[in-house]
């Protein structure tokens, strides 16, 4: 009996007591990032076990911006350094008239068409300082030896100056001559030098110095000229 009993419940199977028997079949596939697990059995349960994959993705990039260099073509300029001499061809505005007036003692010679006249044709006559009247334009003449010699010519502040050296061993030997901002003219002509010596500062004016063969010029102190011509 007892036997039996065993027997049946092997054959049989015992409700109270269930045996689950079977197998598990696993797949993944790592391509569909999806891994299932089934298991299978008679009388048993059957389940599917989804895991999500992880994938990762990886790019390749190249930069290709190329970098662009703009050389700087821009074309120098060079100026040349200014000088304190001026040359002839310089710009000038136009000579002022001089009003004129009563025609001063110092103007020996008289003031035809506004012009101050002093001639000095004696040795040593005009040695000193020779003041030009300032509403005038003025003319200098030194003629003969020495007859300006070691003298001083202060021209008008704003009006033309005329210096004429001629004919004589320092006519005009070291002379002083001060311009003014009117046009300034030197004129050195003859034999043994009349302008040995001779030192003109310019003004603001034209100022020109004319010379004949001679070695002995005279010197420009051309400053602020708006034109400058030495010998």
């Amino acid at each position: 009996m007892t036997y039996c009993s065993l027997f049946l419940a092997l054959a049989c199977g015992d409700p109270a007591s269930p045996v689950t028997s079977g197998s598990a079949e696993g797949s993944g596939t790592g391509s569909s990032s999806t891994d299932t697990a089934t298991g299978q059995g008679p009388g048993s349960n059957s389940g599917t076990m989804t895991t999500a994959g992880s994938g990762s993705a990886e790019g390749t990039g190249t930069d290709t911006t190329a970098a662009t260099t703009d050389p700087d073509t821009t074309a120098g300029e060079t100026t040349a350094p200014g000088t304190d001499t001026a040359t002839t061809g310089g710009t000038c505005p136009p000579a002022p008239q001089p009003p004129g007036g009563m025609c001063p003692p110092r103007c020996a010679n008289g003031c035809a068409n506004n012009v101050c006249e002093i001639i000095c044709d004696m040795p040593d006559q005009c040695g000193g300082t020779i003041d030009c009247p300032p509403d005038f334009d003025c003319n200098v003449t030194c003629t003969g030896v020495d007859a300006c010699d070691g003298g001083t010519i202060n021209c008008p502040p704003n009006y033309s100056c005329d210096v004429h050296c001629l004919a004589g061993n320092d006519a005009c030997g070291d002379v002083e001559i001060h311009c003014g901002d009117g046009a300034c003219t030197l004129e050195c002509n003859g034999p043994d030098g009349p302008c040995t010596g001779v030192d003109v500062s310019c003004g603001a004016g034209p100022c020109t110095a004319n010379c004949d063969d001679d070695p002995n010029i005279p010197t420009l102190q051309c400053g602020k000229a708006c034109d400058c011509a030495p010998c």
